[in-house]
């Protein structure tokens, strides 16, 4: 009996040798297992290289010849610096510790740069103690063009460069007032207020072919102070042909044509008073009018969306709560997708970014 048990536990040893050999020849598990293993690391090997190519196709499409300008208080006080559209090489553009110099605009031509002064300790939202000031791209021949109070105007702020750099156009107010509209020429004198209605008018804008503007404001049924009901319009040069893009009794700011024509950049608080700063997104509608589109909402401050040369990439400021300390530099393709920072510190703040 034992003799017999023996040879056939041998023969049911051999029989799983033999199974396991064929299921080798087919391959077992654990080949499967490397094999996947292997199919795997191409797999992030290809998609690194597929980033890698579209990270240089988007840098292609933004122009190498792009610049940034944008405030940074990294020496002390806010400044007007430049730097590579990667946010590389940063240049110093201004250099007066009397003031805090902020909102940068190039012009058209790109031999000049408008922005804003304010006293030394002020922030870049102090409108009631602005100047706005003219530079040479090279940071040369600083010049005032329009001192704090002049024109009768208690505050002045967000000007901005027609397409032709003939004009600007800025929003003011005087005193016990509301905000308006006004346009002067290049050098900002003979202001010509276009704003129409009895509204509170922020945030102008061109569009490219320097015809309309864009603009927030009040609707015309509304006549209380609730800054959420601030909608997103566009009118004529001469403040006809209002034209209303947004309906979402949202607080919007901040809107920028496109330089191809066909969107309307903004930010807009969706959750207000979140941490004193509040949670806003950008989104973009079309330039005329339908459905406006969400590109990000995260829960963050996302604001003042600048549009790149190619209208497929937008510049803007962030901060994320909880992980940033200060604001910084970040762009964004115009569907939505990859989401890159340019520049960030924990110990200052860039803001305010025109692409040039």
């Amino acid at each position: 009996m034992k003799s017999k048990f023996i040879i056939k536990m041998f023969s049911i040893f051999i029989l799983l040798v033999y199974l396991f050999t064929q299921i080798s020849a087919c391959g077992t598990p654990v080949k499967k297992s490397a094999t996947r293993k292997k199919i795997h690391t191409n797999e992030r090997h290809s998609e690194t290289i597929a980033k890698k190519k579209r990270v240089e196709t988007e840098s292609h499409k933004a122009g190498t010849s792009s610049r940034l300008i944008y405030a940074s208080n990294r020496t002390g006080n806010l400044e007007i610096w430049t730097s590579e559209i990667d946010g590389s090489n940063p240049i110093q553009l201004t250099d007066n510790n009397i003031y805090e110099s902020w909102w940068p605009r190039v012009s058209p031509d790109k031999t000049k740069v408008l922005f804003y002064r304010s006293p030394k300790g002020t922030d870049e939202s102090s409108y009631k103690q602005t100047s706005l000031w003219r530079i040479n791209i090279d940071g040369k021949n600083a010049t005032v063009l329009i001192p704090n109070r002049s024109y009768g105007w208690h505050t002045q702020g967000v000007a901005n460069w027609s397409p032709d750099g003939t004009k600007i156009v800025m929003a003011a107010s005087s005193k016990n007032s509301l905000w308006h509209l006004y346009v002067t020429d290049s050098s900002g004198k003979n202001p010509v207020r276009v704003s129409k209605r009895q509204s509170l008018y922020l945030d102008p804008s061109w569009s490219p072919d320097g015809t309309k503007l864009v603009y927030s404001a009040f609707p015309n049924d509304y006549s209380g102070s609730k800054l959420n009901h601030l909608e997103i319009f566009t009118s004529n040069l001469d403040g006809s042909s209002e034209k209303r893009l947004t309906f979402d009794e949202h607080r919007d700011h901040d809107p920028y044509w496109s330089p191809d024509g066909q969107w309307i950049t903004f930010e807009t608080e969706v959750m207000p008073l979140y941490w004193l700063l509040g949670k806003w997104a950008l989104r973009i509608t079309p330039a005329n009018g339908g459905e406006t589109i969400e590109l990000l909402n995260d829960g963050h401050v996302n604001t003042l969306p600048r549009w790149s040369p190619d209208s497929s990439q937008l510049y803007f400021y962030r901060l994320r709560f909880r992980e940033d300390k200060k604001f910084g530099l970040w762009r964004i393709n115009r569907d939505g997708t990859n989401l890159i920072q340019i520049s960030g510190s924990s110990n200052y703040k860039d803001i305010q970014a025109d692409v040039y």
